[in-house]
């Protein structure tokens, strides 16, 4: 009945706020579940700091969930400071969750690789020179889930671990891409504003990781951004007639 009435619609109100707080409960997740999979290796650590910044996001994410954050009720300066906090929050636990995916992804002989929660990382591409891409699922279940990733160059290609192909496309960006899991500018590194986004399907193991390998398929990069999703993009489906997407319950098939 006027302008961000917070109370038209009152429980579906603040879609933005509540979206947002969604998906912090997502990154706790994440946060808490790989610090615990590391203190069970190695237990008598010294984890003051990272159950400083666990709390953190728990603060802000409880405060989130209750009085007017939850009727959607709140005034336009309460959101800010609800938002502020959480990303705040996020901004604390994004090195913990980096230090121990990397500790979980360690080899034989114990050494963590060095990972990144700075999606520029996909700039780099160069046709030496493939970005790994790691997706850990925090269920207790195996998961299949769709990775986007920011991209600067439509001619990327895809494999896994043993070097198979990977199923992909390339479509425009619709936004601009901060890192997925992450506030815009919340973790102390710029915003991504990419061109286009990379999609793929990655197959997780429950409380595990994936890894991929996204490279160049050509001398240089090819910044031409596609006009829209094309079959060809799909490595599996470059010559065919039409292609199907499905989840295991419902397929979609598309002809070209």
């Amino acid at each position: 009945d006027e302008p961000a009435g917070y109370w038209t619609g009152y429980f579906t109100s603040r879609p933005a706020l509540k979206g947002y707080v969604r998906s912090r409960e997502n990154v706790l997740r994440v946060a808490e579940l790989s610090h615990a999979s590391v203190r069970i290796n190695a237990p008598s650590a010294n984890y003051t700091d990272a159950i400083a910044a666990l709390e953190q996001l728990r603060q802000a994410s409880g405060e989130a969930t209750h009085h007017d954050a939850v009727a959607g009720t709140s005034t336009a300066w309460v959101v800010a400071m609800y938002g502020e906090h959480l990303a705040t929050g996020t901004q604390a636990v994004g090195p913990l969750m980096t230090n121990n995916v990397a500790q979980l992804a360690a080899d034989a002989k114990g050494n963590p690789p060095s990972l990144t929660l700075d999606a520029n990382a996909m700039s780099q591409l160069a046709p030496d020179k493939p970005v790994a891409v790691l997706a850990y699922n925090p269920l207790s279940w195996n998961a299949t889930q769709v990775v986007r990733a920011p991209i600067f160059c439509s001619n990327a290609f895809v494999t896994d671990h043993d070097g198979t192909p990977v199923p992909f496309a390339v479509q425009p960006s619709i936004a601009s891409h901060p890192i997925p899991c992450l506030a815009p500018g919340s973790c102390g590194y710029p915003d991504v504003v990419a061109p286009m986004e990379l999609l793929f399907e990655a197959q997780l193991p429950a409380v595990g990781y994936a890894t991929v390998f996204v490279a160049l398929n050509g001398s240089s990069c090819n910044t031409t951004v596609p006009s829209a999703v094309s079959p060809e993009s799909l490595t599996d489906a470059a010559n065919a007639s039409e292609f199907s997407l499905d989840n295991g319950f419902l397929r979609l098939t598309f002809d070209t």
